[in-house]
């Protein structure tokens, strides 16, 4: 019996399938109607337009005090054949083997977010870091609304009029950013270190268990589709177009069910919306 940060206790039998990296690959092109192609920028850049439109941003689970393995079979299960959304360790751990069983040079890469404002954040964001014809990219799918649709460049060309950008931070490290009305917003900062899959293990125990964890304390979700992304947070859900933003506050659970389900696509039952809106006081 595992017990959440906000006191929801449930008993988990967990689906753990066996599967192949090949077997998934095949299924989560097909789920995104794509074909496998020889590793290049144009057909990366098709995979994360199409990952981060049809899988939802979301820490449902960790809300719902749920078991949340990392192994292969159990994200693809929970991400693309339940469509429970997931955050980083769900987007950018399934994606990098994906393109890993499709050729591409991948490194696994751990970053401290910097949106919180704290001056030492914990190292807890995965992206995954791509060589491509002699450039280094950052790939990353599992940002939430301000996660960037397309593979970064490490090296940003100056004068460059990009949403997003890679700037050296200190000796050995960088920051990723990205472009807003007041100028540049640091997003997360990582050093130039091989990562492994004990500072993932480590990262995801903190963000899914720890009190103070930001998933742990607050109820995220979001979609980032072609001409908008809809994101919600606790009882406040907006919906931002280039030509302008609509918010709103969630006045029931069965308008936070309706969002989930119907606007970010989101497998829920009417149960799990209701333990969710009484969750967080408006």
């Amino acid at each position: 019996m595992l017990t959440s940060g906000r006191g929801v206790r449930a008993i988990t039998h967990c689906y753990r399938p066996s599967v192949s990296a090949s077997d998934v690959t095949d299924a989560y092109l097909a789920d995104l109607r794509l074909e496998r192609q020889q590793p290049g920028l144009e057909a990366l850049s098709a995979i994360m337009v199409r990952h981060i439109a049809r899988y939802p941003f979301a820490n449902i689970g960790v809300q719902l005090g749920e078991d949340l393995p990392l192994d292969l079979g159990s994200i693809y299960d929970r991400l693309v054949r339940r469509q429970r959304g997931g955050y980083c360790y769900d987007h950018n751990g399934l994606l990098i083997e994906v393109l890993a069983e499709l050729g591409y040079d991948v490194r696994l890469q751990m970053a401290r977010v910097l949106l919180t404002g704290s001056p030492h954040p914990p190292l807890t964001h995965r992206f995954t870091r791509v060589q491509l014809d002699g450039d280094e990219y950052i790939v990353d799918v599992g940002f939430g609304p301000n996660g960037p649709p397309f593979p970064v460049p490490m090296r940003t060309a100056a004068g460059s009029d990009s949403r997003y950008r890679v700037v050296a931070h200190g000796d050995v490290g960088f920051q990723f950013e990205e472009r807003s009305k007041g100028g540049w917003l640091p997003l997360y900062r990582f050093d130039d270190v091989r990562c492994g899959d004990s500072d993932v293990a480590l990262g995801h125990f903190y963000s899914h268990r720890h009190p103070d964890a930001g998933f742990v304390r607050n109820l995220v979700a979001s979609l980032i589709l072609p001409n908008e992304v809809r994101s919600l947070r606790n009882h406040e859900y907006w919906v931002i177009r280039t030509d302008g933003t609509t918010s709103e506050q969630v006045e029931s659970p069965a308008r936070l069910h309706e969002i989930l389900t119907q606007e970010l696509r989101i497998t829920v039952t009417s149960s799990e919306s209701d333990r969710l809106f009484s969750s967080f006081a408006r």
